[in-house]
């Protein structure tokens, strides 16, 4: 493995570059900002699982929701209870970050995660499992940060929940597991117990209550939208985020935890992707929650040295967002509206 000498003279930060930056991600908060407004003054669905919920389809607690709509604004209720989750998701992930790498250390996952085009209209859309991505964190960090039977088990509970809330996290909460197993063999029993018996719980309870019994974890056809993904235009426009996917893949194989089983079997959902009923943008918020995450810990894995080059990396990265928020280029993944 190639590691870089440390440098005799310490490398000053450029006030410029981090300006620059700066500007550039205000300006992307501020239009995510105003497509949130704009979201919450539109009537009609915007996206493929707005549309099945107003049809009468998706998870029970959603139809439930909707059930209590008013008639002038049929998914407002939804679109509040998805808002309130991305904001605990974003808080939590700033809370988990400042921890290890101080909160200035945190923000560049954040503000990718919540700049990335699109995505934080598409989370707070109705249907969207934010709160999914909240519970599936908490059970990260309890399983990650106790080793005692009490938090071990609610860390299986919280995977349970996020998993019942969107089926698309039961894969990376088997790499929960894996990676428990490999830490404390003897423990991950407990984070198991925890996860299957909330589990069954959940799905005997949804079986009772919903008039089409367990049939949003069911696999079939795509509806409306296509689920074909266009992974050409995704490696443009990701470049560097996908760079950052393949070094945590290969530096964390050597060091394996429960983070990077999470992250290896979120690749999984992409080979079946054309026999799942869901949109490509679904498919790709467990892996852009993983990379965020990872990223305030790759300098550190990839041994970096020079804090400007990682910004001169972040920077790029948001440039080449640059053309879809000034209306150049379309939204690939998640174009819920127009900015």
């Amino acid at each position: 493995m190639l590691r870089l000498s440390k440098p005799i003279h310490s490398v000053p930060d450029n006030f410029w570059h981090t300006l620059l930056i700066l500007c550039v991600s205000a300006f992307f908060m501020w239009q995510t900002g105003q497509a949130l407004i704009e979201l919450f003054m539109v009537d009609g669905p915007v996206n493929h699982m707005e549309q099945k919920i107003l049809e009468g389809a998706g998870h029970p607690f959603q139809l439930w929701l909707s059930s209590l709509e008013l008639e002038e604004y049929p998914l407002l209720f939804n679109r509040i209870f998805s808002f309130a989750g991305w904001m605990f998701t974003l808080g939590f992930i700033i809370r988990i970050l400042k921890r290890s790498q101080g909160f200035v250390g945190s923000l560049p996952s954040f503000m990718l995660l919540f700049a990335l085009p699109g995505f934080s209209v598409f989370m707070c859309s109705a249907g969207s499992g934010s709160w999914a991505i909240y519970f599936f964190l908490k059970a990260f960090a309890t399983v990650s940060e106790n080793k005692t039977r009490g938090p071990l088990i609610r860390g299986g509970v919280f995977a349970a929940i996020a998993t019942l809330f969107s089926p698309i996290w039961f894969l990376p909460s088997i790499g929960l597991l894996a990676g428990g197993w490999e830490i404390f063999r003897l423990r991950v029993k407990w984070v198991a117990l925890g996860f299957v018996v909330t589990g069954f719980i959940g799905l005997l309870l949804f079986l009772i209550v919903s008039q089409e019994g367990l049939g949003y974890l069911l696999m079939g056809p795509a509806g409306t939208e296509t689920t074909t993904i266009p992974w050409p235009s995704l490696l443009h426009r990701y470049l560097f985020l996908f760079s950052a996917l393949f070094l945590l893949l290969a530096y964390g194989a050597r060091r394996r935890g429960i983070g990077w089983w999470s992250l290896v079997l979120c690749l999984p959902l992409f080979l079946v992707s054309p026999l799942l009923d869901s949109t490509p943008g679904t498919l790709f918020i467990p892996l852009w929650t993983f990379i965020c995450l990872g990223l305030a810990k790759l300098p550190v894995v990839v041994d970096v040295r020079f804090p400007r080059a990682y910004q001169s990396l972040l920077l790029c990265q948001l440039l080449l967002w640059l053309p879809a928020y000034l209306g150049f280029q379309p939204l690939y993944l998640y174009s819920v509206l127009s900015f």
